[in-house]
């Protein structure tokens, strides 16, 4: 069963046009990413610009890797980035705890797939490349996963912030010692199953000692998407952020994002669209990370204002190991310093692309095709059974959950139930007054047996009224029962089951192959959601 994205709820309108009607959106994007003949025609514009030497990137990339606890292959792979003819399929995301939502593995799985379809049609490498959104500093945004417990109401486990109410980035959050008592209360919340002991002895591995946040998530990520060859970057790393220095300081000198956006989001907004990422006027595409991660402010007299203390920066203060961009700017960098043919994005983030062609163009960097990730609904045997037992259909679950559980849920009792009882209560007074004119003047002590046996038959109209009304209100919260743990399941928090679930539960129950299965249903010819049967 399938669900054409355009149809997910809670969809932009842009998003939804990019998805079901891409000639109303195509002036803001490069490429019709459903044409295959766009991949060769970025590749060709790729191969055309003049681009730095990739010694250091190759370097910086293994030694990260090697951190990270990279396979042989996609330690291979970053050795092949060396050649000019190789490209990557990038994607990203924040490093949410334990991998975050389950669409997080779902952009990487898709990167995975595109690249391989990729290398066989350009004839040439290109492989998967996962951007650590690293330098984040709404830390609640990753400090949580989400489950189902034994009693499918959904949770969530948190690793409690060890700075609360500060803006440092991820990247300078560390583990400590109450990561142990995070995966214990996985553990507590989780029925027992099959494989469950060797996956949390895996989790185990990566969410351990005093390593920085974001490291545990790239290592537990690489764990996830073995034995593929997916290269992992970490962006806030000095040795790339260094590669980025010119366009930093173009980025503060001349304010190029901001001049670029805001004419597209006039121009969006004509069309009826709303924009994601607003336009602030003064303040350029960067943070400053000076105790945290601040917004900056231009004043007229060339100098910055930290709007976290009031301090005033010069263009000489503002290296690049002290700047951080911003949602506009990130894919700016990320398609000038790396290779890049393709990002893998969700929904939301097509959307914010949409507002970033000028933001190209007027930094001179290619603009990738944006291809939309994969999107799942899981299936698990014991949903299958109730949708089957209550005729239901996972899509509609998914579409519109309360509309179900209303056309689901009737009277306690046939409508035409009370009105035959009713019948039946007339019918015996009238048959029990024509008996006792019938009789009448042969016994009197017939009228008591008459009254006594029309008072037992009233009795078991009731005792069976009562019964029913019991059984049929039984029957409705059983109904209720497994409407609500449909829905918990299929839409849990009133949301997709993609963005509220962790895929690690899922491994307690059906181990790794799991996440083959995945891949292999992956259709890159269509925007589709699919309803994966477990």
């Amino acid at each position: 069963m399938v669900l054409p994205m355009a149809r997910i709820p809670g969809l932009s309108a842009l998003a939804r046009d990019y998805l079901a009607d891409y000639s109303r959106v195509e002036r803001f994007f490069c490429y019709d990413h459903r044409q295959w003949e766009n991949y060769h025609r970025a590749a060709e514009r790729l191969q055309r610009r003049p681009s730095p030497p990739r010694t250091e990137l190759v370097e910086l990339l293994k030694r990260q890797n090697r951190t990270f606890g990279a396979n042989e292959k996609t330690m291979s792979a970053i050795e092949r980035l060396a050649s000019e003819s190789t490209f990557v399929v990038t994607t990203g995301q924040q490093t949410g705890l334990f991998g975050g939502p389950l669409y997080t593995l779902y952009k990487a799985l898709t990167a995975v797939r595109l690249a391989e379809e990729l290398t066989r049609r350009l004839k040439t490498e290109v492989y998967p490349l996962f951007y650590l959104v690293s330098e984040d500093h709404d830390f609640a945004e990753v400090q949580w996963a989400g489950l189902l417990d034994a009693g499918h109401s959904f949770r969530t486990i948190e690793f409690t912030d060890p700075h609360p109410g500060s803006r440092l980035p991820v990247c300078a959050r560390s583990l400590d010692r109450s990561i142990d008592g995070v995966i214990d209360e996985l553990d507590s919340m989780t029925p027992a199953s099959e494989f469950k002991s060797a996956v949390l002895e895996q989790l185990g591995s990566c969410y351990a000692g005093k390593v920085p946040y974001h490291v545990a998530f790239a290592r537990w990520m690489i764990k996830l998407l073995q034995p593929r060859p997916i290269v992992v970057l970490d962006a806030s790393d000095p040795g790339f952020k260094s590669r980025a220095a010119d366009l930093f300081e173009r980025e503060l000198r001349e304010d190029l994002s901001g001049r670029a956006m805001r004419s597209t989001n006039e121009e969006l907004r004509r069309m009826g669209y709303h924009e994601q990422i607003p336009y602030q006027h003064g303040r350029p595409s960067l943070f400053l990370l000076s105790n945290g991660r601040h917004a900056l402010q231009r004043e007229n007299d060339g100098q910055w204002r930290s709007l976290n203390d009031d301090a005033l920066h010069g263009l000489a203060e503002l290296g690049p190991e002290r700047l951080s961009p911003k949602a506009a700017l990130r894919p700016v960098v990320e398609s000038a310093l790396l290779p890049a043919l393709c990002y893998v994005g969700g929904p939301g983030e097509i959307a914010y692309w949409a507002q970033l062609k000028g933001v190209f163009e007027a930094f001179q960097v290619h603009m990738p095709v944006v291809k939309p990730r994969a999107g799942f609904t899981l299936l698990e045997p014991g949903i299958k059974r109730r949708l089957n037992k209550l005729s239901l259909s996972p899509l509609s679950m998914v579409l519109d959950p309360e509309e179900a559980r209303k056309n689901t849920l009737g009277a306690t009792l046939p409508p035409e139930f009370e009105e035959k009882l009713e019948r039946f209560r007339a019918s015996t007074d009238r048959t029990w007054s024509e008996l006792r004119t019938k009789i009448a003047g042969l016994d009197r002590s017939l009228d008591k047996v008459l009254d006594r046996g029309k008072a037992q038959i009233m009795r078991q109209v009731e005792l069976l009224r009562n019964r029913a009304i019991t059984a049929a209100e039984q029957r409705e919260h059983n109904t209720a029962e497994h409407i609500r743990v449909i829905i918990e399941n299929l839409r849990p928090a009133g949301e997709l089951q993609e963005r509220k679930l962790n895929i690690t539960p899922f491994l307690f129950k059906y181990d790794w192959s799991l996440i083959d299965t995945l891949e292999r249903r992956i259709d890159l010819e269509a925007d589709h959601h699919l309803f994966v049967e477990l």
